[in-house]
């Protein structure tokens, strides 16, 4: 049997944020914010080595191979 998709579950994405919204538990919800938080600090992390890669390298100019 195949879990219905509708307009509620369409925009939930798998793991503990779709547990959270589900339940409606504290014990997922808390859980999803901390996971969320370490995403957005890690795609933080990469981007400023990207902005910092970028301005090392925004002088210099092509080598020729």
């Amino acid at each position: 049997m195949r879990p219905s998709v509708g307009p509620r579950t369409a925009s939930i994405g798998p793991g503990t944020a779709a547990l959270a919204a589900r339940t409606g538990s504290p014990l997922f919800t808390w859980p999803a914010v901390v996971l969320y938080a370490l995403l957005v600090a890690a795609w933080a992390a990469v981007a400023c080595r990207s902005l910092g890669h970028v301005a090392a390298h925004a002088g210099r100019p092509k080598s020729r191979a």
